[in-house]
């Protein structure tokens, strides 16, 4: 079932009544319907922001909807005057570490 979904075919009308059927689909959308998140990490200056964006274009050509979420804007605009504790720093990638997933989720 999971696999006739992933590639958007419906299921037969054997399998489940029409209303299941549709709770089904929306509940398990196309791989190409899915969010993903890609987390580029590295040292300064290696090229992260540069591959991100070369990355979000491709994605947008193919019709992705696409968030790009920057250290350098984390760091200008988030986390601002926060310090750079180990303790402070913790909290923002935890806090950080969530927001793939709810991006994810709201993809499709």
């Amino acid at each position: 079932m999971q696999i006739i979904l992933q590639t958007g075919r419906e299921l037969p009308e054997w399998f489940s009544r029409p209303e299941i059927a549709r709770l089904l689909a929306e509940a398990c959308p196309p791989r190409h319907q899915q969010g993903f998140c890609v987390w580029f990490t590295g040292l300064s200056a290696a090229g992260k922001s540069t591959t991100a964006e070369i990355l979000t274009e491709l994605l947008l050509e193919q019709g992705r909807r696409v968030t790009l979420l920057d250290g350098d804007t984390v760091r200008t605009h988030l986390s601002r005057g926060l310090g750079f504790s180990k303790k402070i720093a913790t909290r923002i990638f935890s806090a950080l570490a969530s927001l793939p997933q709810r991006s994810c989720d709201t993809a499709a």
